[in-house]
């Protein structure tokens, strides 16, 4: 019912293992109003698909969704699934035990864990990206890293930055859990 030719739109990246699984998936976001060339009435339910012109006069079909009702001015975000060309890895490189607590019989009841971990976004398209990073941890944590993350919720860490075209941008972030009686609250507590 709605044909709209060269919608401008941000592309993003997202890698959330808790809500699309092991790969960065591609979004397509965008607004339904004048700036993005759309905007006259809200969009009816139905399947959005998005194509792109394959250089040779033609179509290349890049993915559809189903989407309901969407007012004007509100946003749309278009999810067109993993990308080859987008690679995340995520490596343990070191891990400490210390701060052990005993009870009276000599058994460990508490302790620290403090994980390394080196994350890395291998992009190998052709232009820069956005990406959107979502961690969730469990229990009593505390999380650092070398580039600057917010809290999404009280157990998700959030990290947005961009990478390069053919760059790899490697992400260095530090966990420590408070385990057994050490633990006092289920959260995320980010330290700078």
């Amino acid at each position: 019912a709605v044909k709209a030719d060269s919608v401008s739109f941000d592309t993003v990246y997202r890698m959330r293992n808790h809500q699309y699984g092991p790969r960065p998936v591609r979004f397509f976001i965008f607004s339904n109003d004048t700036e993005h060339k759309l905007g006259d009435s809200p969009l009816p339910n139905g399947m959005i698909r998005t194509f792109r012109d394959n250089g040779r006069d033609g179509l290349a079909f890049l993915g559809a969704e189903y989407l309901e009702y969407v007012p004007v001015r509100s946003k749309i975000e278009l999810n067109l699934g993993a990308d080859d060309l987008v690679v995340f890895e995520s490596l343990v490189s070191d891990l400490k035990r210390s701060d052990f607590g005993h009870d009276i019989y000599d058994s460990v009841v508490s302790w620290d864990e403090l994980t390394t971990w080196i994350s890395m976004v291998k992009n190998y398209r052709s232009k820069p990206i956005t990406f959107e990073l979502r961690q969730q941890w469990s229990g009593d944590t505390e999380y650092k890293s070398d580039l600057p993350a917010s809290l999404f919720d009280y157990m998700t860490v959030e990290t947005i930055f961009t990478v390069e075209s053919r760059d790899v941008k490697k992400l260095h972030s530090y966990v420590l859990q408070h385990l057994g009686k050490a633990s006092k609250q289920n959260r995320v507590l980010l330290k700078k």
